[in-house]
């Protein structure tokens, strides 16, 4: 059992950053052999470290972030595919900011006259996992600034291989057709994928509101989900008889009085 600073810390700790997630990851031993990250802009870099020797499929229809992206290129077992990810295999016109990083196939929630609308390739994953023989089990992080839900409908097949998925949402329809976080939580569970963990997260300038969160969904029925338990027989005991309770409510709640 474990001392009763470290069962409390354990309880009350929130990740808040990828890199604390993918390092709880590395603790339950997930190493996936392909990281597929839609929207890659700079890269993610943290998220790469879960596994050194995994494959990065890279995708980002920005050229101008090429690069930057070069030295991953050179050390990792990777590739760039130079397009847009989405619901089907063609052409598509995207937004492309000034800042770069918020280009998106929806119209940008900072959109300006300065915005340029570029013609560029769409890829659906599925096409690239079937043309590339990507190798399963998959991580997916995508951040396309709200065309979240398109990425994914042209990937029901590289779902099927995928044990977690990383999705930056929003919680205001910021731009037009832009998904809601609810929007996000409902399609995902029609493709068979529940929340797992929220981090990171940025409030609007409006009103300090919460704006946007990282959120992680992993297979409903999946590796991280085999055990529905809160805790060992022991673990729950020892909450319930108030040993630790008292202790962990008084930490989240400083007026707490014990009964």
């Amino acid at each position: 059992m474990p001392s009763n600073e470290n069962f409390i810390a354990n309880i009350l700790k929130t990740r808040q950053s990828n890199r604390e997630f993918i390092d709880f990851l590395k603790k339950l031993n997930f190493s996936p052999r392909t990281i597929i990250d839609v929207g890659v802009a700079t890269g993610t870099p943290e998220i790469y470290g879960l596994n050194n020797e995994a494959f990065l499929a890279l995708i980002e229809p920005i050229v101008e972030f090429n690069a930057m992206l070069e030295p991953i290129l050179r050390r990792r077992n990777a590739h760039l595919y130079s397009c847009a990810a989405g619901a089907f295999d063609g052409q598509v016109e995207i937004w492309v900011t000034p800042d770069m990083t918020t280009s998106s196939l929806l119209v940008p929630m900072n959109a300006t006259e300065d915005a340029l609308r570029r013609n560029v390739t769409c890829c659906r994953l599925d096409t690239l996992y079937n043309k590339h023989e990507w190798l399963a089990p998959f991580l997916l992080k995508i951040d396309t600034q709200g065309a979240e839900l398109l990425v994914l409908e042209g990937a029901q097949e590289v779902l099927n291989h995928t044990e977690v998925v990383m999705l930056e949402v929003s919680l205001f329809p910021f731009s037009p057709g832009l998904p809601e976080f609810y929007e996000v939580v409902c399609y995902m569970k029609t493709c068979g994928f529940v929340v797992y963990d929220l981090f990171n997260g940025h409030n609007r300038p409006l009103d300090n509101a919460r704006g946007q969160v990282d959120v992680v969904f992993v297979k409903e029925n999946g590796i991280f989900r085999e055990d529905s338990r809160w805790g060992t027989e022991e673990q729950c005991q020892e909450f319930l008889q108030c040993k630790f309770r008292n202790e962990v409510y008084q930490k989240l709640n400083p007026h707490f009085s014990p009964d």
